[in-house]
């Protein structure tokens, strides 16, 4: 059992016990718990994960050699972060309002209003908003040396007139993006607070986005849909398929390949990085079916995942198109 392992069953094991906590009174021999206990026994979960890695790639410069830049910036650091790589620049201020009719608040996204969930604050709508445009670059705009989580590049990007699905959408803000471009937009997301802030987001453009409230999946069932079932039939039409969804992505992508043999232009931007055979299978996939690929740029810890192992460092997204 690999050390990321135990430890992750040792954090899940205490969190489904925990109520059993709630049968004594640990008042009079124990120093109650806070909320910072639990915080410090994060932090330093997350430093034990960050200095395994560093301590593995000290001990096998060979490798190690690959991951020059990645492992200066972790060793630089404090904490574990799943993109290592400095900030080199930041975006302009960013303007967030409090909308009273909808109870939301909403950040000026290039014009447009990209809605919160309910009971968040500005600032922690300002922290969200500026985590992936900075941090994780999904819009482009090299605010970090290297962007593995970048959806789009000069090959491979939504087009005017594409039909576009997003999956795993959550606050939407890659689809609010490109919506002005695109012919028609899917979107797909179950969790409820999301729902809520994305019904407001996208109400003005209602008329061509659709919000899907299942799993996109290889299979189909109450909770799960196939893209074979949720797209209508067509034939030479443009689709850009953005799939960020947790490890579901290959299977979604070998449940239709009908769809993927179809006369219609496909580009698609695929995250490669919640398991460890995905940059590898999912690219074969794809040219097994006449897809050109690229990798984005750099690596990516995905350190939430328990069965983590070497060499740690994984490609964030596959991106495909075959015209």
């Amino acid at each position: 059992m690999s050390l990321f392992k135990y430890i992750f069953l040792v954090i899940r094991n205490f969190i489904c016990n925990f109520h059993y906590l709630g049968k004594y009174d640990l008042s009079t021999n124990v120093e109650k718990i806070t909320s910072s206990d639990y915080s410090d026994l994060l932090q330093s979960i997350l430093q034990c994960k960050k200095q395994i890695i560093c301590n593995y790639y000290n001990i096998h410069p060979i490798e190690a050699a690959k991951y020059n830049e990645e492992l200066n910036y972790l060793n630089s650091i404090d904490f574990i972060d799943p993109f290592p790589y400095p900030t080199i620049k930041k975006s302009p201020k960013v303007h967030v309002e409090y909308d009273s009719k909808k109870s939301k608040v909403f950040v000026n996204h290039n014009g447009k209003k990209l809605y919160l969930p309910k009971g968040w604050s500005k600032e922690t709508a300002t922290r969200y908003y500026l985590r992936f445009i900075e941090r994780e670059n999904i819009l482009g705009g090299n605010f970090t040396t290297k962007t593995p989580h970048q959806y789009q590049s000069n090959l491979i990007h939504v087009d005017n007139g594409d039909i576009v699905i997003d999956a795993g959408a959550a606050e939407g803000l890659f689809a609010l993006d490109v919506v002005e471009k695109a012919k028609f937009v899917y979107l797909f997301e179950v969790n409820e607070m999301w729902l809520d802030a994305l019904n407001s987001t996208f109400e003005p453009y209602k008329d061509k986005v659709s919000i899907i409230p299942k799993y996109l999946s290889g299979i189909e069932s109450k909770d799960c849909i196939t893209l074979s079932k949720a797209l209508p039939q067509t034939i030479e039409e443009s689709y850009f398929i953005k799939m960020d969804i947790e490890g579901e992505e290959e299977n979604v992508l070998r449940a239709c390949e009908t769809f993927l043999q179809s006369n219609n232009k496909i580009k698609i931007s695929c995250c490669t990085y919640h398991r460890a055979n995905h940059e590898n299978d999912i690219p074969l996939f794809l040219k097994s079916h006449g897809f050109q690929t690229e990798f984005s740029d750099g690596f990516m810890v995905f350190y939430w995942d328990p069965n983590l192992n070497t060499p740690y460092f994984r490609k964030g997204l596959v991106r495909a198109i075959r015209n």
